[in-house]
């Protein structure tokens, strides 16, 4: 892929991603072998992925992600990223803050970092500052396969 096809397709990612269904965002741009690691737990594999992203916004929350600078290389995508994540219930163990139903909440400065594979997303690493992060959602185990935190 060339940098304007990568660009491209990372910005219909996003949008698919904002839309809350996980499911459709992640199955139709993430590789099935896709890795997707933050400073507290990795999931391998699209199927693990997607079922992470469905239980933990289950909880009862959007997320909107929206990208304060890119950079493009052929396949790879570094942004920085600011997320907005509103309650849509009470939500005691949302991983970066208890939320209080109607309640908003936005983090900036998170670094991530995208490598694509045949237009589709192999690898996410996600980089914030965790101290402020709730930790009673890390403090559980996952017994799913191919989650490791």
């Amino acid at each position: 892929m060339n940098r304007e096809e990568t660009r491209k397709a990372f910005k219909d990612y996003f949008k698919d991603y904002d839309t809350g269904d996980y499911r459709m965002a992640l199955n139709k741009h993430y590789t099935e072998d896709a890795v997707f690691e933050n400073t507290r737990v990795q999931v391998i594999g699209r199927d693990n992925i997607i079922e992470w992203f469905t239980r933990s916004h289950a909880l009862g929350y959007t997320e909107k992600l929206v990208s304060e600078n890119m950079l493009i290389g052929e396949d790879n995508v570094a942004v920085e990223l600011e997320q907005e994540f509103t309650a849509l219930k009470d939500v005691p163990n949302q991983y970066v803050s208890p939320l209080k139903k109607g309640e908003t909440i936005k983090t900036s400065g998170v670094a991530a970092f995208y490598k694509m594979r045949d237009g589709k997303i192999c690898s996410v690493r996600v980089y914030c500052t965790m101290n402020d992060y709730n930790p009673m959602v890390f403090k559980d185990k996952h017994s799913d396969k191919g989650v490791n935190s």
